[in-house]
């Protein structure tokens, strides 16, 4: 009985976060290298620019990834073409080498709120694109980069 009762609990508990979900998207770099040449790209629409998002940048990456962060040059095009760019650091392991993400087996599942309770300024298409910040060319091994926009709170 006490199995079946967790087992309930824990899959309404994923229901419950997946509705906070407005958009989200993943580029998948089949080889597991992410070169600085190749950015990740997101296009979404807005209707409601009342509504307040958590901005989250997404990675999919092995446990063997060789740092604890990851820097990301963020770029947000509005639909009248307005651009603006922002650089932001992404903890990925706590500093005694522990992953903050989530994962199974060799696979680290991390989700980082890069903006809180963003409202945007204009409605339609919007673009946000990922490119790494880091010294390397190319990082690996990462697999996913993505976006996910969530309801403030809930506030849907």
């Amino acid at each position: 009985m006490t199995k079946h009762f967790l087992f309930l609990l824990g899959l309404f508990t994923l229901v419950g976060c997946e509705n906070n979900r407005y958009f989200e998207a993943n580029k998948s770099y089949e080889k597991g290298v992410w070169e600085y040449s190749d950015p990740a790209s997101f296009d979404f629409d807005v209707s409601d620019i009342e509504q307040p998002f958590d901005l989250m940048f997404t990675l999919r990456n092995e446990a063997k990834y060789s740092y604890n962060n990851i820097w990301i040059f963020v770029a947000y095009t509005a639909p009248s073409g307005k651009t603006f760019t922002d650089t932001v650091e992404c903890p990925l392991a706590y500093p005694n080498g522990q992953w903050i993400g989530s994962g199974i087996g060799d696979m680290v599942d991390s989700k980082i709120v890069f903006r809180s309770g963003y409202k945007f300024k204009e409605k339609g298409m919007h673009n946000i694109t990922f490119t790494h910040g880091m010294r390397q060319e190319a990082l690996s091994p990462i697999y996913d980069v993505g976006l996910r926009l969530e309801y403030t709170n809930g506030s849907e």
